[in-house]
Formats: structure tokens, sequence, C-alpha cells
């Protein structure tokens, strides 16, 4: 779900602050991730047939064609239908706007390439286009992943990263929040769960188990890939003032799991605090003196490091070991 971490955790994994984090909903689009030999992010859009064959499958939700050219197909890039599409957007009613389930794919996906058309009628063209972002340009790339209007525009994400202990061949893709607002996240998700071999579920201790991740686990399951997951508590040492808390928690979510998936493998470390640790010396006034307070946590530090290398381990036994059995 939202704010466990998963992008935090998927930076320290590769040693630096790659992928964009923050508060609320910072991931709009499945993100892959490969070891390179260079810094680079390469974004392919989609071609402007295919956003206009999209747009005209949500057009379902309007349906009176009165605002509409008769005869034509629609075409975003055309002033006229383009303007007319918003004022019949913006007149839509809460029945329209929401189902029981969340928000309206079909609104959502007009509101976000409306919103989302004046960044890219530029970059868009008759086939695909790719645009690479690299060195010192590389941060330009998450001022699309994390933008619902811009990351509709994108068919794929593919960062290459210099760092991190990964063969070439094993790629780790940073993904949406399953309980995102944004209906279009979880198909999203869900498409690329079917290409995956291992996946790695990350819980706040800040909650624990919620009702997402049961919803979301329960699809995993109906899916029949929940035997290859590996269960990651992400500790957040402001919330727990004793290790005995911490383990207490730890053997709570274990249960929980259990209910689902039998015999969990769990281990409980801090993403974010590993990550400080390797950017240190370029991290801001404000996270350094987190991070200096969190070393004075000597107890839930220690256990923290012993659980990441716990961890470490066993990643890269499955990582290495299990690809060799896979093929």
């Amino acid at each position: 779900p939202i704010k466990s971490g998963k992008s935090s955790f998927a930076n320290a994994l590769f040693g630096g602050d790659y992928l964009k984090r923050g508060a609320g909903v910072v991931t709009s689009i499945v993100t892959r991730v490969r070891r390179g030999a260079s810094l680079e992010a390469e974004l392919t859009f989609k071609s402007w047939g295919e956003v206009n064959a999209d747009m005209e499958q949500a057009l379902v939700l309007l349906p009176s064609a009165d605002w509409h050219r008769g005869g034509e197909r629609f075409d975003l890039r055309r002033d006229s239908e383009r303007e007319a599409l918003q004022r019949a957007v913006a007149g839509l009613g809460p029945e329209q706007l929401v189902n029981p389930d969340g928000r309206n794919v079909n609104s959502v996906l007009l509101a976000s390439y409306l919103k989302g058309f004046p960044r890219v009628r530029g970059i868009l063209g008759e086939e695909s286009v790719v645009q690479r972002y690299e060195a010192a340009r590389f941060g330009d790339h998450r001022d699309f992943v994390g933008d619902d209007a811009l990351a509709v525009y994108l068919k794929d994400v593919r960062l290459e990263i210099a760092t991190g202990d990964f063969p070439g061949h094993v790629e780790i893709a940073d993904c949406q929040g399953s309980d995102s607002p944004n209906p279009l996240h979880m198909a999203m998700i869900q498409d690329y769960l079917l290409r995956t071999h291992l996946i790695l579920y990350v819980i706040s201790s800040r909650t624990g188990l919620r009702r997402a991740d049961l919803r979301f686990l329960s699809i995993i399951k109906k899916m029949g890939i929940l035997e290859n997951m590996i269960f990651v508590l992400n500790v957040d040492f402001s919330e727990h003032e004793s290790l005995e808390g911490l383990e207490q928690l730890r053997r709570r979510v274990t249960e929980e799991l259990a209910l689902i998936r039998p015999e969990p493998e769990v281990f409980a470390f801090s993403a974010l605090y590993n990550l400080f640790r390797q950017l240190e010396d370029a991290l801001p006034a404000k996270d350094r003196a987190r991070l200096e307070q969190w070393r004075r946590e000597a107890a839930l530090t220690a256990a923290s490091d012993a659980e990441s290398a716990r961890f470490q381990a066993f990643f890269q036994d499955q990582i290495r070991n299990q690809t060799l059995h896979l093929l």
C-alpha cells in the first residue's frame, strides 16, 4: 500500500536516491530498474494514435455525443474537441466519477490526459518516442513517474543504475501503492506481477498489516504467485519505544501473514536508515539530524543491522542460486 516505504526500500537496495520518494502518492507508473554501466533513465511515450484510442474507449463515460464532431475520430490535438471534452468532463456528477470500488477508471483516464496535454504535446509523435535522461539530467525522469497526468502518456520507464550488487539480468521494479485512489495503478501492478519471479512485499511498521494489505495479498494468492514472496517489515524507529515492542509487532504481523501465506519469511529493518547511511555525506541538515537521532537508538539500530544482513544473504541466494534453478 501507499507509504509503506517501497521506493525508499528499492533505493536502499541500489545504494542511492534514484527513485522518487516523499509524501503522498509519488509513484504513478511501474518503474523497471537494472544494473548497468552508467546512470540513465529511458522513457517510452505512447503515440498519438495510442493516446486517442485510449481516450475513445474511455469516452463511454460520456454517452452524449453532442460535444464531439459528428463522424470523425476523436483527436486530442484538436483545440475544439479538447475544450469541448474539458467542459463535458467538468459537468460530470459524483455518480459518474466515483463507483463503489473508488474513482471511475474512465474519468481518471480522461482527466489525466487532458491535464497532461500541455506538457507533452511537443514530445509525442505518430510513432512511439523514446527520451533518455543521462547523468546530470537523470533526475528529470521523476517529473513524469511522479505525476499521473504525465505518467498516463508513458508506455514504459526503464532505469539503468551503476550501483548495487545485482547481476545484469536481474530486473527490480518499483510499483505504485495497491490502495492508490487511481484505478489505473492497480491494473499496471497486476500486469507486471504476471511477469515476475519474486515479490518483495513491504509492510510499514507504523501500521502493521492493513486491510489494503490483506486485500492485495488475497489478489496475489488468486493469481497463483503467492509462494515466491519475501516480506519486509519496514521499521520506522520513531514509532517504537523499545526493541521488545517492535518484536511484538513482528510476531503479530507474521501470525497474520500466516493466515494467507503459510510460514512467511519476514525481515524487520529500516530501509530509510540504510539509505541515509549510504547517502550520509549528501544528506540535507534535516535528514542528517534524523540519522543522528536514530543512531542513538542503539538496540533498535543493532537489530535493524542484523536483520538487514540476514535479508541480504537470503535475497542474494534467491537471485543467484534460484535463478539457476528457474532456468
